[in-house]
């Protein structure tokens, strides 16, 4: 969504909105209070490794932090001990697992000070390849594949896959030799890397690529750090016929970028939502899940 030109478009705070910029998580919540004792987290801790046990051969501890960044927005947990800046939307209905790998990038560029918040929808049977590149690619690119050694990555079922022009109120102003302003119009290109500032507007797409687990309905989606200024806004691109936030706009709701500048987007955590699908006990998981927890 977004020509190549158009990367690069400053996000500002009437961009979006009262939240201004939407700024990095600022948990209160202490590993205490967050390991242990929601039984909905650690069911959402089972499938992940569930997920990632089966591809991969590398212990739980060696991909995600045990720290403050590591937490559940349950209903439960929100009302119990979730305090964010107000400076982005909390993925609320989702447990959050920080990932390691994120920590130093983060940390030198001052990321978790200075970047902006996004979710990116994810297939859950993906996340060990993305684990081995390490970051996003874009449809059209070559990336390392466990298990196919070289693969090139496509546009997933569900999303739209052909380019077309379309109106984005939130293109900058341009005029022509008369002094007449341009109308604000652009060619939509599928090849990029889409995210949004709602996760209520991502987990549409995440639905999408629901997983069942044991006894339940799996989504994953990715947090994401993304730098200011390397990436292009864009408007909603499934026809919503409501708002999905109070305070960002529908034409506000996609990000977008080619991913050209390194560095500029960080997988921050990775956010998983079940819901159950039968009736069962705790821990029925157990004996397909192959990961080494230790």
């Amino acid at each position: 969504m977004g020509s190549k030109g158009n990367i690069g478009q400053q996000t500002t705070e009437s961009d979006m909105g009262s939240r201004g910029n939407p700024g990095p998580p600022e948990p209160q919540a202490t590993d205490e209070n967050q390991e242990g004792q929601c039984g909905y987290r650690e069911d959402c801790q089972d499938v992940l490794k569930d997920l990632i046990g089966k591809t991969s051969n590398i212990s739980w501890g060696d991909i995600f932090e045990q720290n403050r960044h590591s937490r559940c927005f349950c209903d439960d947990c929100s009302k119990s001990n979730v305090s964010t800046s107000g400076k982005y939307t909390p993925p609320f209905g989702w447990s959050r697992f920080a990932l390691k790998s994120s920590k130093v990038p983060a940390k030198l560029a001052q990321a978790w000070d200075n970047y902006h918040v996004a979710y990116h929808a994810c297939d859950p049977d993906k996340l060990s390849k993305i684990f081995t590149v390490g970051q996003l690619a874009k449809p059209g690119d070559s990336v390392v594949d466990p298990v196919d050694g070289i693969a090139k990555i496509g546009i997933n079922s569900g999303h739209i896959k052909k380019t077309f022009w379309r109106r984005n109120p939130n293109l900058p102003k341009r005029y022509d030799e008369q002094g007449k302003e341009i109308p604000k119009n652009e060619k939509f290109d599928p090849n990029q890397i889409f995210m949004s500032p709602v996760p209520k507007y991502a987990q549409y797409y995440a639905k999408k690529h629901e997983k069942t687990i044991g006894d339940f309905a799996v989504q994953v989606m990715l947090q994401i750090l993304i730098k200011p200024k390397t990436y292009t806004i864009g408007p909603e691109t499934i026809l919503a016929k409501e708002r999905f936030d109070d305070l960002i706009d529908n034409d506000k709701l996609e990000w977008y970028t080619k991913g050209e500048v390194k560095g500029s987007l960080i997988i921050a955590a990775v956010l998983v939502k079940i819901k159950k699908k039968r009736s069962s006990s705790r821990g029925s998981l157990g004996s397909s899940t192959t990961f080494n927890s230790k």
